[in-house]
């Protein structure tokens, strides 16, 4: 484990000078304050919430442009078919299987 330690620090310094730190020449769009806040937080005690802010962002960010398309396309459609076939297939039925489908909307949406 000890052996993991130096390569992921050198590649963290790389992502974190090129893609999150003020002066990162491919900034990924992340607005500068929360850039900013990143790095407020890694030269604190709280540096393990450091990317809590730009995870959000991002999850939003895809939520926007791409959970609609994914929701409606025949790659969700067909992994819905199959989830359901290995429910109804299973020796304990899922008994409330109207309940879970209702929870999937409401977590796409």
């Amino acid at each position: 484990m000890a052996c993991l330690v130096q390569p992921v620090i050198i590649l963290w310094g790389y992502f974190f000078s090129r893609y999150i730190s003020l002066q990162a020449p491919q900034p990924l769009g992340f607005r500068d304050e929360i850039r900013s806040e990143v790095e407020r937080l890694i030269c604190s005690k709280n540096v393990a919430h450091c990317f809590d802010r730009p995870k959000l962002e991002a999850f939003a960010f895809l939520r926007v442009t791409c959970l609609d398309g994914f929701l409606k396309s025949s790659l969700f459609y067909s992994f819905l078919n199959d989830l359901l076939r290995s429910l109804s297939a299973a020796e304990k039925p899922f008994q409330e299987i109207g309940k879970f489908i209702d929870l999937l909307k409401k977590v796409a949406f």
